[in-house]
């Protein structure tokens, strides 16, 4: 019995070598592996697997090789089989696993019934089991666990690629070296949280009963591979390719020390590093660089050399002090590792030396052009950006702490995780948050439009961005919507605050989130809640300053040089960057068809109110033209003229009876800043204003001018009567109510009293308007005339009329 368990530590001991000579870079699954099966070797027999085990860890990190080379190495098993379960979904896959009973009662064999049955003894590998239909894990569950089926000398092996920050940190190896259990129930702990998206349902990653047959046996940790492991995989292949080439053609190839020439040339492949590239680049890199020296002479040459120079050795000995750090900074900086060679060619022989390496910048159109999402450092800045002072020197701030997390630590709170930017349309919030980036000095990859949707893409930027930590993640406009199974719906938050809250803290892996929208309450509160995007920032309309600056790009184009800079920055409030984008080209082309040679204040002034209001409708389009003109000149001089007297703080910029897409005339306001608070009078004074257009057309024409004219009018008036009275206590008699914070448990009450008052309002903001209309007849009379026979009235002609006698 003793000698028996020496032979067993004897090969047992022998695997471990083997293996370790064979898979670099997981030394500690290894042992781990190794030591489960010397267990098995004294357990009782059942019906169950010889060993089971789950290999976790990075995608690329050796799972699937060690699978392979544990066949290799184990000689008592005489096949090894994998079975890709991405390709197990449905119910006709779950029929090709697992066979179906036939009519007549016998069964049919699938691909995994009938290869047990033909190979007892064997190694089952089930890769990717996570990316299988749930039911089909059941289903293999029951399989495994039936005790009709011996299974007793196979292996089963799945594997999953499962990574969490916490597996990459030195202290939780560690521990899982000393506290298995424990650190065992918290891996499978974040397993059991784990979801994915399986036919647009959202399910468990495992199902649990799987998850928990799993947890019964072994559970190995596979750790992200290092350049120096990811090198050896690239000298061996690189070794394997050049003895062949060496076969056919006769020529010797000699590396000088081929370890440290494979670990330079993973170094110059960088940011493209995991295994299988660099499996598969190595050796073409050689063969390329052979093919290049065998075209001076191909027929002479017996040897080719291949040397490093001390210069270069010294540059990777400084490399492995600080790889992690190192590495990092070659990613974060989107920079690489360039050679310099040195070519010596003799009668029979050719030299080829790694003379230099040097760090360098990786081109542009380079950059992690393999796939989207793509990392890229930012080309603008804060001061690329005009306007938005005020919230440029918040964002600063933000920087620092993003810079030095550490500044909260005396606080003791955690330091934010990112930022949400909300805010009209085009007033400059994505230049803002590309410009965040540019200032703190990290890259940054964006997530737009239905990119938001797809959370598989969403998963990858994330993984980008940890790759080149710290970064940043731009979710440009999250308040987009979106068509799911034939219905509108939102971007999928839970999952986006899922990976918000899985974010790496250290300061070197620290990845900033910075999301862009219109509107602060279409977004679930949960994402803004403390320790995700907990900072919230209110991006105003264009500012006079920015205004400015695009009418001053405009102002370089050919234009009579009679235009009001000053009048036009007044006219273009509350437009957006892109309308203000589009007037320049805009304004150009009305000139070019019209056969002018510059723009002028007239062609600029048209070309915002079409922005704006609509083009201008052709005579033809509206009905008895005249006569709709002199009414809609009466019904525009009575709002312009309520408005200039109860309303003064309200510029009016123009007043035009030009019939256009969206109205047929119009009162335009300088709406430069918002009013933050109205009083009860302020809004009672509006309601009067939106009344008089129709008063004074009812004062010039009787009962013909009540009209369809006045609908828009007359809903504003009703909803803002309606509002003071029942959402903003302002009623005498109501008193102080809201009826919006009540109206879930009885929208019913207060209806029958709120509508009287409703009327009452209407009736008295109508009598006070006629009492207005009445008294100032005659420049309401004097500016329609005026707007008839010009179409447009500026606001200081209004003003100047206003003040005549």
């Amino acid at each position: 019995m003793k000698k028996q368990n020496k032979n067993i530590l004897t090969e047992t001991k022998r695997l471990q070598e083997k293996l370790k000579k064979s898979v670099f870079g997981q030394e500690k699954a290894i042992d781990m592996v190794v030591e489960a099966l010397m267990s098995s070797e004294f357990m009782p027999s059942t019906n169950l697997p010889k060993a089971i085990f789950t290999f976790l860890g990075p995608p690329e990190c050796g799972k699937s090789f060690l699978a392979e080379k544990l066949f290799e190495y184990l000689k008592e098993y005489k096949d090894f089989k994998t079975f890709d379960m991405s390709r197990f979904c449905d119910v006709e896959d779950e029929i090709k696993l697992f066979g179906q009973f036939s009519q007549s009662g016998t069964h049919i064999e699938g691909e995994l019934t009938k290869y047990i049955k033909e190979n007892p003894k064997s190694i089952i590998y089930f890769k990717e089991i996570d990316k299988s239909g749930n039911k089909i894990q059941l289903e293999l569950l029951n399989f495994l666990t039936d005790k009709n089926i011996n299974l007793s000398h196979n292996i089963v092996i799945f594997s999953l690629s499962f990574e969490k920050e916490m597996f990459k940190k030195r202290d939780f190896l560690e521990s899982f070296e000393k506290e298995r259990i424990k650190s065992q129930a918290i891996i499978l702990d974040g397993l059991s949280k784990e979801k994915k998206i399986f036919y647009e349902s959202i399910v468990n990653l495992i199902e649990p009963k799987l998850l928990s047959f799993m947890s019964e046996h072994h559970l190995i940790i596979f750790n992200r591979l290092g350049i120096e492991s990811i090198a050896k995989i690239g000298e061996v292949s690189m070794k394997n390719v050049i003895g062949y080439f060496a076969k056919k053609t006769g020529i010797d190839i000699v590396f000088e020390d081929i370890s440290k020439f494979s670990f330079a040339l993973s170094l110059s492949l960088l940011p493209y590093l995991n295994a299988k590239y660099i499996k598969k680049k190595l050796p073409e890199t050689i063969l390329y660089k052979i093919s290049d020296l065998l075209k001076t002479k191909p027929s002479l040459v017996k040897q080719i050399h291949f040397l490093i120079s001390k210069e270069a050795e010294e540059f990777l000995e400084e490399f492995k002090k600080s790889e992690s750090s190192f590495f990092k900074k070659l990613i974060r900086k989107l920079e690489t590792i360039s050679i310099k060679w040195q070519k010596i060619i003799d009668e029979d022989k050719i030299e080829l030396k790694i003379e230099k390496l040097s760090i360098s910048k990786l081109p542009q159109k380079k950059i992690f052009e393999e796939e989207k999402p793509a990392i890229v450092f930012s080309r603008i800045g804060f001061n690329d950006i005009v306007g938005h002072k005020e919230t440029k020197k918040r964002l600063r701030s933000i920087i620092k702490i993003f810079k030095n997390p550490k500044l909260v630590e005396n606080f003791k709170i955690k330091p934010p995780r990112g930022i949400f930017l909300y805010g009209p349309e085009s007033v400059g919030k994505s230049m803002l948050a590309h410009a965040f980036a540019k200032e703190a000095d990290v890259p940054c990859v964006t997530i737009s439009g239905g990119e938001l949707f797809d959370i598989a893409y969403v998963k990858k930027a994330y993984e980008k961005a940890k790759t080149c930590a710290p970064s940043i993640v731009i979710l440009e406009d999250i308040n987009i919507k979106g068509y799911l199974n034939g219905t509108i719906a939102n971007i999928p938050f839970s999952d986006i605050i899922k990976e918000i809250e899985t974010l790496p803290s250290d300061i070197d892996e620290y990845v900033f989130t910075i999301a862009t929208g219109t509107d602060i309450e279409d977004i679930d509160p949960e994402l803004i809640a403390p320790n995700k995007l907990d900072i919230t920032i209110e991006i105003q309309k264009l500012d006079k300053e920015a205004r400015r600056f695009f009418i001053d790009k405009i102002l370089k184009k050919p234009n009579d040089g009679k235009i009001d800079a000053e009048r036009i920055v007044r006219y273009i409030t509350g437009m957006g960057a892109m309308d203000l984008k589009r007037l320049g080209r805009m304004a150009s082309l009305y000139a070019i068809e019209h056969g002018k040679k510059e723009i002028t204040e007239e062609i600029l002034i048209e070309q915002i109110n079409i922005i704006k209001y609509g083009h201008k409708l052709e005579s033809k389009r509206v009905r008895n033209l005249e006569e709709e003109l002199k009414m809609t000149a009466f019904h525009e001089a009575g709002h312009a003229v309520a408005s200039y007297l109860l309303l003064p703080f309200v510029k009016i910029e123009q007043v035009t009876i030009s019939p256009r897409s969206e109205m047929l005339g119009f009162v335009s306001y300088n709406a430069e800043e918002d009013i933050a608070t109205v009083s009860k009078d302020e809004i009672f004074n509006d309601i009067c204003v939106l009344l008089a257009g129709r008063v004074a057309k009812i004062e010039k024409f009787g009962k013909k001018g009540i009209d369809t004219g006045s609908a828009e009018d007359l809903s504003q008036a009703t909803f803002q009567a309606y509002s003071a009275i029942a959402n903003l206590g302002m009623d005498e008699e109501l008193g102080p109510i809201n009826i919006s914070s009540i109206s879930s448990f009885n929208d019913r009450i207060f209806d029958k009293k709120i509508e009287e008052r409703v009327q009452i309002w209407l009736k008295k903001a109508e009598k006070k308007t006629q009492k207005i209309v009445k008294k100032e007849w005659k420049k309401i009379d004097k500016l329609a005339k005026l707007l008839i026979e010009k179409e447009l009235v500026e606001g200081a002609e209004l003003e100047k009329l206003m003040k005549s006698e």
